[in-house]
């Protein structure tokens, strides 16, 4: 077996290519650093984590857990998580083969494999959107009347919800943090103090099956931002901006309480809303309604909001971290 043995270490979980589209140069972006300043640097540098896709432990007792969580997931989506799941079966196997002196692959290949797995998982969908993306960028929601492009574009959005730190630490923070010796395999405790690197995944993926589900009733949009304020992104490019949502409360929204906001450029914002606040096709949103989304955006970000000029990100950093502390001062660590 020949294995790249390269090992990817610097895992972005917000993806580069999409934050080029802030880029006057193709490279660099203004953004708040953790200091609060403004500055310009390359997508490259950020928002990233050092092995944040990197494969775990996986035992028997998280194997049971994932399949616990995931068990009320339709048939189909079962046998997806099945096949991801023999992946890194497979690896784990490959890891105890190594222990045991039991195959030739070393213990760097096994690195490799663990570190890149899900790493590139996350890739082949960002590959199979870039055209996707390209368009929509422009302004043009016609490449979705394609339904193999659909398909993609929605499962990609549905991971870009559940891929990023921001999620992750959302979910830790509002989970217990102490359990008695009987309660240690609790399926909630595995799921994100050791599985997390897997779960977000399958999460990203039930929530996009889920979309293609409702996709009858929910209305799909194109902002077209015609006015003198451009969008911004962050950390957490796709935020729920539905009207009922209370940002200063920690309670769940309703499941009908959902209004995913996905800026694509300074000009072009997708939206899969339950509220109408857009309908279908191509909206023109005026100054007020864009200075609103930004200022969700930045009220929900987590360290790094973004955007193409340095005023208008300087105009809505001191928002972010609003909504953490306010999860902060509930859920203390």
């Amino acid at each position: 077996m020949v294995i790249k043995t390269e090992i990817k270490k610097n895992h972005h979980y917000v993806w580069g290519h999409y934050l080029k589209n802030w880029s006057k140069d193709g490279r660099n972006v203004w953004y708040t650093t953790k200091s609060g300043r403004v500055s310009l640097d390359s997508v490259k540098g950020f928002p990233k984590q050092a092995s944040f896709y990197k494969m775990g432990k996986l035992s028997q007792a998280h194997i049971d857990a994932i399949r616990h969580i995931f068990q009320k997931s339709p048939p189909i989506l079962q046998e997806q998580h099945h096949k991801i799941l023999n992946i890194f079966q497979f690896i784990k196997l490959l890891e105890d083969a190594v222990e045991l002196n039991a195959s030739s692959i070393n213990r760097h290949e096994i690195e490799a494999l663990k570190s890149n797995a899900l790493e590139n998982l996350h890739c082949f969908h960002e590959n199979n959107v870039i055209h996707i993306i390209k368009k929509l960028s422009q302004g043009d929601n016609s490449v979705l009347s394609d339904n193999s492009n659909f398909y993609n574009f929605i499962i990609f959005f549905g991971h870009q919800i559940t891929r990023t730190k921001k999620f992750r630490d959302i979910i830790n923070y509002t989970t217990p943090k102490k359990f008695s010796q009987e309660e240690k395999l609790d399926a909630f405790y595995l799921l994100n103090q050791e599985n997390w690197w897997l779960s977000s995944y399958l999460i990203g993926m039930n929530i996009g099956h889920s979309l293609l589900n409702s996709r009858s009733t929910d209305y799909h949009c194109i902002l077209v931002n015609e006015t003198n304020t451009p969008f911004i992104t962050s950390d957490q490019p796709i935020i729920n901006v539905h009207p009922n949502i209370n940002i200063n409360s920690v309670e769940p929204p309703a499941d009908n309480d959902c209004d995913f906001f996905y800026p694509i450029s300074p000009k072009v914002a997708y939206m899969i809303n339950r509220s109408n606040a857009f309908p279908n096709g191509v909206s023109k949103p005026t100054e007020d309604e864009v200075d609103r989304l930004n200022i969700k955006m930045a009220m929900l970000t987590d360290l790094h909001l973004m955007g193409n000029e340095k005023e208008v990100v300087e105009r809505y950093k001191k928002l972010v971290g609003f909504r953490n502390n306010i999860i902060k001062k509930v859920y203390p660590l």
